[in-house]
This record gives structure tokens, sequence and C-alpha cells, in this order.
């Protein structure tokens, strides 16, 4: 977390290792924009990391400013009104491991998730 907002890094990975119950990672989400504006989140596999080679899956969530985050990409999880400063707005987002079940498959596990702007101005 923290680290200054840099507009060229629109990517972040996050390696978890081992997914255990429980784990978490957190990093902030800046927004810098001169409209108003929301944000939505959409997984590609509904909140769930999915074993790469085979149907295995582990659930997780999603936390953006405190708030449990709607991974459709339906429901805005952050929103704006007017311009912020270069600085822009940060926003804490920490995923959290879910359940990892005795029948998951060992291996590599991935999800995307994609970050929408929208101007509501």
């Amino acid at each position: 977390m923290g680290g200054v907002f840099d507009p060229t890094k629109t990517t972040k990975s996050i390696d978890f290792g081992s997914l255990k119950t429980g784990n978490t990672s957190s990093f902030n989400m800046a927004v810098r924009t001169n409209a108003g504006f929301s944000i939505t989140l959409s997984s590609a596999n509904n909140g769930n990391f999915k074993h790469v080679a085979g149907p295995s899956t582990v659930p997780y969530t999603a936390f953006v400013n405190g708030v449990l985050a709607d991974l459709t990409g339906v429901v805005p999880v952050v929103s704006g009104a007017g311009q912020t400063s270069l600085s822009g707005l940060i926003y804490p987002t920490k995923i959290v491991i879910g359940v990892v079940g005795i029948s998951g498959i060992a291996g590599n596990y991935s999800d995307t998730v994609t970050v929408t702007a929208t101007t509501t101005d």
C-alpha cells in the first residue's frame, strides 16, 4: 500500500503463494479525474479463483474502502463528484481468501477482475 500516484500503472497482479483460508492482500486503488465518476468491478469467475487446468475453485471477497465489493460489474463500489486533486482519491482495497476446501487441486489458480471507471457528469 502507499506510493505515489502513477497514471501509467493500470494493472495489479497479486500472488498469494499457497492459498489459505483467511489470507489477505491489500493495496490502494487510486482515482484521478476531472469529472464525477463511478467505479465497478467485474470478476471473470464470479469471485472465485479458478484452477488453470481444472474445475476446482477457491472463493474470495473484495473490500473497497472497507465495504464489501460487488464483483458483478453492476453495482458501483465507489463514486465521486467533480475534479480530484492531482494526487487523486485513494481507496484501500483488500482481497480475502474464502474457505479452501480439502478437495482442492494443487496448482495455479487465477481470476481477472476488470475495473471500469465511468464518468457521471
